[in-house]
């Protein structure tokens, strides 16, 4: 029972915790280092599974300052609608015990017009979504509850344009910022973000000390990861990911500014073509705009023995006519270096957090390759 969670017995008892298919009989020799630990495992959506150690202390510290940071108390209540293996969904219960709040979770496989209702039917006034469940709220132009006070919003940005349309219907979305290895949030963005109607600087949570290296984000703390669960030579051995100082080097490139933190990028998004190094991410921007579409869509590079990298596109729900058309007219325009090699409309496949699986998809562009 996932109310266990939310108990004493839970949180105080010092066997590890796995959230992960892990081969619990190949770890006895690791039993006392993973003591009063969670195993998650992670993938985000550009890598291979990896398995991650977090301390119950440390997950506690995390929900601590961010129930202080977005002034929850005991007369909130929680609706879960995230997988509870993730952080993102079991930090919901990290912050629920601690204040004691009414925990409530969703009936069903995701569906927006059930979320909705339920919503409303138990008078929650607290939840947490990725950017494509916000996406089918506002698809399905669903009205918020006018007792729901925050819906935090991680795992990727939302864009502009989406925000807009959800706060619209009511939506009283706060982006936050994180990442496994953190224990959720490193940054939220303050509760004036709905007055200032703008795209904010996230604020950092004061249990994170943060500072960049070469525009890369880098975080210490209590709720730092303990360590990697990697296999070596047939045997599982940790990994601490930290360095001397203590401090984890993420793949995202970030802004800091004082206190505050803006996401730009990750850094893997980037691939040399040519000896040119080419953002993916910012294409994707470029190719949106330039066919003036708002449809999902994704590039993946696969590996070229003489050009470095080639481009291809995925994306959902266009006519092939009007996607070789615009991109006809794009690659007359457009750099050499940005060019898409071939594409493939339908639907993108997901993570279990809504993210768009590019480890799938990078074998379906490894296929697509092979045709030519």
């Amino acid at each position: 029972m996932l109310s266990y969670f939310l108990e004493d017995l839970f949180w105080k008892e010092s066997s590890p915790a796995f959230f992960c298919n892990f081969p619990k009989d190949e770890f006895s020799h690791l039993k006392n280092e993973l003591k009063n630990n969670i195993v998650f495992q992670t993938s985000g959506s550009t890598g291979f599974p990896k398995f991650t150690v977090l301390s119950k202390e440390g997950i506690l510290i995390s929900a601590q300052e961010v129930n202080r940071h977005l002034n929850i108390t005991k007369i909130d209540s929680w609706l879960l609608a995230l997988p509870h293996y993730h952080i993102g969904g079991f930090s919901l219960f990290a912050r629920s015990y601690l204040l004691k709040n009414r925990f409530v979770l969703f009936k069903g496989d995701w569906n927006p017009i059930s979320f909705a209702r339920q919503l409303k039917e138990e008078k929650i006034t607290l939840t947490s979504l990725v950017p494509s469940q916000v996406f089918d709220l506002v698809s399905h132009s669903l009205l918020a509850p006018s007792h729901l006070r925050l819906v935090l919003v991680g795992g990727g940005a939302c864009s502009d344009e989406l925000l807009i349309k959800a706060r619209s219907l009511g939506w009283k979305l706060l982006p936050t910022y994180g990442f496994t290895e953190a224990s959720s949030q490193v940054a939220t963005a303050p509760l004036s973000y709905f007055e200032e109607n703008r795209s904010p600087y996230l604020n950092i949570l004061p249990h994170c000390e943060v500072d960049t290296l070469n525009g890369r984000l880098k975080v210490r703390g209590k709720s730092i990861l303990q360590a990697y669960l990697q296999k070596q030579n047939n045997t599982w051995i940790l990994n601490s990911a930290k360095d001397k100082e203590g401090w984890f080097i993420s793949s995202d490139i970030v802004e800091k500014n004082e206190n505050q933190l803006r996401f730009i990028r990750r850094a893997d998004n980037q691939v040399k073509i040519l000896g040119v190094l080419v953002d993916l991410e910012n294409l994707e921007k470029e190719i949106s705009s330039f066919l003036n579409i708002s449809v999902p869509l994704c590039l993946i590079s696969t590996e070229h023995p003489r050009k470095g990298a080639e481009i291809f596109l995925f994306i959902e729900d266009l006519s092939e006519d009007f996607l070789r058309e615009g991109l006809g007219k794009y690659h007359q325009s457009c750099s050499p270096l940005a060019r898409i090699k071939a594409w493939h409309i339908g639907k993108l496949p997901k993570t279990a957090l809504g993210k768009i699986d590019k480890v799938s998809l990078k074998e379906k562009a490894k296929i697509l390759q092979s045709t030519f």
